[in-house]
C-alpha cells in the first residue's frame, strides 16, 4: 500500500512539474509574439487531467490514476513542444523591428552622401 501510495504522488508531482514547465514556454512564446492559443486550450485539458487523477486517488486503484496521469503528460510534453518549436523556426517581431532601423539607417546614410556629393 505504500510503494502505490508514494508512485501516485510521484506520477502527481511529475504531472504537475510537466504542466508548469509548458507553462513557461507557453508564455514565452507568447510574449514573442507567437500564436499559442491552441496549445493553451489543450494546457486546460492537462489541468483537468490531473485535477481526474487527485479525485481518481480515492478508488485506491494506482493503474486508473496513472491513467490520467499518462493522459495529461502526453498533452503537458506536446505543449511544451509547441512553446519551444516557434523559438526555433519563427523570426522574433523584435529581430524585423531592428532590421527596419539599421535598413532606414543605412538608406539615410546613402541619402546623405549622395547629397554631399551633388554639391
Amino acid at each position: 500500500m505504500r510503494s502505490a501510495r508514494v508512485a501516485i504522488l510521484s506520477n502527481l508531482t511529475q504531472l504537475d512539474g510537466a504542466i508548469k514547465d509548458a507553462d513557461q514556454a507557453l508564455h514565452l512564446a507568447e510574449s514573442s509574439g507567437m500564436e499559442v492559443s491552441e496549445a493553451r486550450l489543450a494546457q486546460d485539458q492537462a489541468r483537468d487531467s490531473l485535477t481526474k487523477a487527485r479525485v481518481t486517488i480515492h478508488t485506491f486503484q494506482p493503474a486508473l490514476v496513472d491513467q490520467d496521469v499518462q493522459a495529461g503528460m502526453k498533452i503537458a510534453t506536446a505543449n511544451l513542444k509547441a512553446g519551444e518549436t516557434p523559438w526555433l523556426s519563427a523570426p522574433s517581431p523584435n529581430r524585423a523591428r531592428h532590421m527596419f532601423y539599421r535598413i532606414a539607417l543605412m538608406l539615410t546614410g546613402l541619402w546623405l552622401y549622395i547629397k554631399k556629393l551633388e554639391s
